[in-house]
């Protein structure tokens, strides 16, 4: 849920972007943040689609043109000069989470788009896209081609969005064997599937993506690309910080550090597991991530089930979950920038409710709890 408020309305015949030799420009400054970048390049195609026009991004004030100008508020030397000169107030938007304004200034012939923060100003324009062009944001799936417009005119006046109710928002992709290997046989999803994958959850204003379990690390391309696009990295409840015991990973880590295959098992290998975190938080540590805590079992099961070792009571079980937990955030503590606060969640699947009422997990105050359905019968047992 967002909070949208409708400030001043334009009256008679609004800010006209579009017509009779009259096309806009897209204005960004040079050091725009890479997020912003793309949903220009993003908008730029939404504009083609919608009127057969092509719409410019450009990084200087152009004489003649409509303005469309999309910026960071204290970042953005084009928004401090409009707020220095017509007192826009958008210094108000400083230190907000991901909200936006947008504005006409019709004596100036300019639209504003302006953010509190990067991912502000990024779903600011994709809100413009939606409300002027048609767009729809779900476009990957639907297909959906806005109707044909010869003119563009703003009459919407102010607008404001945000902050989001819940802070992190995204997809998690699961059951995806049908994005896997239709085109290559490496059981990667390949990067132009992703890059719409994540152009989607931008436009739906979402913050956070967690990627196929079941196929390789999201690596290279594909990470940078989420990286790019401002996004936070998570993942399921079983890929503790980030790492994943299933499709081979832990066997080939043990094999190529400890000279063959080891039981996952922190019982048994509790150094060998702390070492396969420790390679994934330095491999993840410069990027936006909410890193999973906890203690799973091998092939997404509770660790009771596939560990021989486990202790036999969920007391015992919980006890040890929370030691799991104390060596992950050591390994965060360690690996992470210092003074960094990384950002940690933990999913109620299977047994971890029981072992969470017994108090005795060393989870951190600022944790987040993931309440997800039994799944089996998608209902909701575990809510508080």
């Amino acid at each position: 849920m967002w909070l949208m408020i409708a400030g001043r309305i334009l009256g008679g015949e609004g800010l006209e972007l579009l017509g009779p030799s009259r096309v806009p420009v897209l204005l960004l400054s040079e050091t725009a943040p890479s997020c912003l970048k793309l949903a220009a390049q993003d908008f730029q195609e939404d504009f083609f689609e919608a009127t057969g026009q092509s719409l410019k991004i450009v990084n200087q004030i152009p004489k003649g043109n409509p303005i469309i100008l999309a910026g960071v508020a204290g970042q953005c030397a084009f928004l401090e000069s409009l707020d220095a000169t017509h007192k826009t107030g958008f210094e108000k938007l400083h230190g907000k989470w991901e909200t936006f304004v947008i504005e006409p200034l019709a004596d100036k012939n300019i639209l504003i788009v302006a953010g509190s923060d990067p991912r502000g100003a990024m779903y600011g324009l994709y809100e413009l896209s939606e409300r002027l062009l048609g767009t729809d944001p779900l476009k990957f799936w639907t297909g959906h081609v806005p109707d044909r417009k010869d003119g563009l005119v703003w009459r919407d006046g102010t607008i404001k969005e945000g902050p989001p109710t819940f802070q992190y928002r995204g997809f998690f992709i699961n059951d995806e064997d049908s994005l896997l290997c239709w085109k290559n046989v490496d059981r990667n999803v390949e990067p132009e599937v992703y890059e719409e994958i994540l152009g989607t959850i931008c436009r739906l204003k979402g913050n956070m993506i967690a990627p196929a379990m079941y196929a390789n690390y999201m690596t290279g391309e594909t990470r940078q690309l989420v990286h790019d696009r401002g996004l936070f990295y998570t993942a399921s409840h079983l890929e503790i910080l980030l790492t994943n015991p299933s499709v081979g990973y832990w066997d080939r880590f043990t094999k190529a550090n400890y000279g063959k295959a080891l039981p996952y098992s922190f019982v048994r290998h509790p150094e060998e597991m702390e070492a396969f975190w420790r390679d994934s938080v330095k491999r993840h540590g410069d990027y936006l991530n909410v890193w999973p805590i906890g203690l799973r079992g091998f092939d997404d099961r509770d660790f009771s089930e596939t560990d021989e070792a486990a202790p036999k009571t969920v007391e015992e079980r919980a006890a040890l979950t929370g030691k799991s937990i104390i060596v992950q955030r050591k390994v965060l503590a360690e690996e992470l920038p210092q003074g960094e606060k990384p950002l940690t969640s933990l999913t109620m699947r299977g047994e971890v409710y029981e072992q969470y009422k017994t108090g005795q997990m060393n989870l951190p105050e600022d944790a987040m709890l993931i309440w997800q359905d039994s799944g089996s019968d998608a209902t909701m047992p575990f809510l508080p």
